[in-house]
């Protein structure tokens, strides 16, 4: 869950709906499912949620980033505060008009600036500290106007909480744990529960004036040995007690009335407590509505009415699964074959893991309770199915005829026109969060990776650590810059990026070319990495990703591909002249043709960019097309191309460095290569050239020093001879 690309969208996410007690802190570790009583409301226009970049984080992995006018930090508490610390900083530069505000509020309506920051932003992470009124129960950071090109990153923001006063101040305990002002007590079903009432100040007595119950079970709840005085810096017991109720669930408000003398003179307590086993079972069917039916998503509303939460089963299969009393479902968990969307208050769901031309089955039950006490109405329940859409191309292709001969040139117009670039660093907010990644349980979500299959926890947002966004048309071999590829709309395009693990496939996949292999020296899972039937370095995909892959690379040629600026296969880069074979991409696109899922993605991701693979919605496009020169092929025979400039028989040959990890220089052995000239290059595990050489000697020396910590791949080539190892810096 994080950016998308329209303004009318608004992201609001509360904690738990209620207040924090003090000290309370967030160190921003989960954007998505902020504490108890954190909320934030972020413009999601464009960008990240975080930052996650060295420099713009004080506790690893990020920090939460404020890029829009009204995009706030909120914190809900109870309590007198003292101080509020925090870590901030904007970008470099003169950030004329920026005005970035703390506010605070007694009521969270009228709110009252404690610090302005105009014009003063500090461009370095920096901690500072405010301090607050005793009086005040909100606090928030508002980028009250941004300016273009300057955004907040902030983090680690800690609420420390006055000392005590003389005045007398209540403080409720279940236990060691706070029940905060106005806030839940579930306490289950003993009927005897104890509570721990203190006075925090220093000074007075707190006196209990009385204890009242109101509410649908009022009459079963008492208060008893309630206290009468507690003395300053002491505490005192009293039991809770429920008898006589009827079986099922018990509800009350208890108000408790002191001369608390910091504004708690009426502390209330909701509270829920079961007479018996379970609570009370809801008798009411659900009702299931589908919002929003895509390829790609469906949204479902559930709703109920004299119930409390809803159970949403979802699966390919009809739903006989029966939830048990006693249970709790936890979303992205499994009911026997069926998966739970959510378990809890009724609502607008989204269902994910959603595929095209596909019937999904949908079942909710109506449920009471909490923990061991929760109880399903399992008589009746709502049921329905639907159907996802298959592609949708519509009218895109209107206007093109693979028996045009300027057929080719006029695709590149049709992917080109209206064409909406989704940055690089957003790929994470849109194609993972929306459509690749899945839920499971304990509020995580799961990301595949496209080659091998390894599945990937994490907790969102995604943070590209262990997975990485490989390029399936290599940075390397874009006629670009690779400082440019990032930012420019061929290196961001949806189409062609793809989740892949960064250490045991995008670095060893790198920039060789897509082929079947003859011998494997490498593999993790289900990608593998070797020589193919000519000798040539290759990587091969499982056959599940090979027609993907190929439409991605047929996809950046058709879009990309100028005479100034060559797309081809085989590619124009300098090094990598004698690459892929678009033969092999061509058999591969006709003997793999796109799955549900890759229709799926192809919706999503003409969805948000506004542009369609053609390779997707019409495979065999491919065959009027000759990759090697991006001309057109009037006959559509996927064999007929132009004379290769491909070599193969090129001998591999193995080379060693020593020594590996290195952290300065490492030696070469070219032993294999002869007293030959040799060329060196040095890539980074997105394919960008990093260092480059070239040597006639048999132990050549490369200096590493400045290159970042990571994993490297060190080529080797001759017109004949070729070689490439990994290298470790640590």
């Amino acid at each position: 869950m994080k950016k998308t690309i329209f303004s009318a969208i608004m992201l609001i996410c509360t904690g738990l709906f209620g207040q924090a007690s003090l000290p309370a802190s967030w160190d921003m570790s989960n954007v998505t499912t902020p504490p108890t009583g954190w909320s934030h409301k972020l413009d999601i226009v464009a960008g990240n949620l975080t930052y996650t970049g060295t420099g713009f984080y004080n506790s690893a992995p990020q920090s939460l980033r404020l890029d829009g006018s009204g995009e706030y930090l909120q914190l809900y508490y109870t309590g007198r505060a003292d101080t509020i610390e925090y870590f901030v900083r904007t970008n470099p530069g003169t950030d004329a008009g920026t005005v970035f505000n703390i506010e605070e509020s007694a009521d969270g309506t009228t709110w009252t600036n404690t610090r302005n920051y105009t014009k003063s932003l500090p461009q370095t992470l920096t901690k500072h500290m405010v301090r607050l009124k005793n009086s005040s129960r909100y606090v928030r950071f508002i980028y009250t106007t941004k300016v273009t090109g300057f955004n907040v990153a902030l983090d680690d923001v800690v609420v420390k909480p006055a000392g005590p006063s003389a005045s007398p101040e209540i403080a409720v305990f279940d236990g060691s744990s706070p029940i905060i002002n106005g806030g839940n007590f579930q306490p289950g079903n003993s009927g005897l529960y104890p509570i721990t009432l203190k006075n925090n100040g220093l000074g007075d007595s707190l006196k209990i004036d009385s204890i009242r119950f109101s509410g649908a079970s009022a009459k079963y709840f008492k208060a008893g040995g309630a206290p009468k005085a507690i003395a300053a810096s002491s505490q005192a017991n009293m039991l809770l007690q429920l008898t006589d109720a009827p079986a099922g669930s018990a509800k009350a408000t208890m108000k408790i009335y002191s001369n608390d003398g910091v504004g708690n003179q009426i502390y209330t307590i909701n509270i829920y407590a079961i007479s018996g086993i379970y609570a009370t079972e809801p008798n009411v069917v659900p009702t299931i509505n589908f919002a929003t039916v895509r390829a790609w998503q469906s949204k479902v509303d559930a709703g109920v009415t004299n119930a409390e939460n809803v159970l949403v089963l979802v699966s390919k299969d009809t739903i006989t699964e029966t939830p048990a009393d006693g249970s709790v479902y936890e979303k992205g968990s499994y009911l026997g074959k069926a998966r739970v969307v959510t378990s809890g208050a009724p609502g607008n769901f989204r269902i994910d893991q959603i595929i095209a031309n596909t019937r999904y089955f949908v079942k909710v039950y109506a449920w009471n309770g909490y923990g061991n006490f929760t109880n399903y109405y399992q008589a009746g329940y709502a049921i329905d199915k639907v159907n996802t859409p298959g592609l949708n191309a519509g009218t895109y292709y209107s206007n093109l005829s693979v028996t045009d001969s300027f057929f080719v040139s006029k695709l590149r117009t049709r992917l080109r026109t209206n064409h909406f670039q989704i940055y690089y660093s957003n790929f994470g907010a849109t194609m993972v969060e929306d459509f690749e990644a899945y839920d499971t349980t304990g509020g995580r979500r799961v990301l595949t990776c496209n080659y091998s299959g390894y599945k990937y926890l994490f907790v969102p947002p995604i943070i590209w650590d262990t997975l990485s966004r490989e390029h399936s048309y290599p940075r390397s071999w874009m006629p670009i810059p690779s400082s440019s590829v990032t930012d420019s709309t061929c290196g961001s395009d949806l189409f062609a990026l793809f989740p892949v693990h960064q250490n045991k496939a995008n670095a060893v996949r790198s920039n060789v070319p897509y082929n079947n292999l003859k011998t494997v020296t490498f593999q993790f899972l289900d990608g593998k990495y070797g020589q193919d039937s000519a000798g040539n370095l290759a990587y091969e995909p499982p056959d599940r990703a090979k027609g993907m892959m190929a439409r991605a690379c047929f996809y950046i040629c058709a879009a990309y591909h100028t005479a100034a600026k060559p797309f081809t296969l085989p590619t124009s880069n300098q090094f990598i002249t004698d690459l892929q074979d678009q033969k092999v991409l061509k058999r591969w696109n006709l003997q793999f043709p796109p799955s549900k899922y890759e229709m799926a993605r192809q919706e999503y991701a003409s969805f948000k960019q506004n542009s369609r693979n053609p390779f997707i919605d019409n495979p065999n496009w491919a065959c009027y097309i000759d990759f090697s020169n991006m001309k057109y092929n009037a006959s559509g025979d996927c064999n007929k191309v132009s004379a290769s400039t491909r070599k193969t028989g090129r001998k591999t040959v193995s080379i060693a460095t020593m020594p590996n990890p290195a952290t300065d220089k490492v030696s070469v052995d070219l032993s294999a290569f002869g007293s030959k000239n040799t060329n060196l290059l040095v890539m980074d595990i997105t394919g960008t050239i990093v260092l480059e050489a070239k040597s006639n000697g048999k132990l050549p020396t490369l200096n590493i020093s400045k290159l970042p910590p990571g994993v490297y791949m060190l080529y080797a080539h001759t017109p004949n001879v070729h070689a490439a190892v990994k290298v470790v810096k640590p």
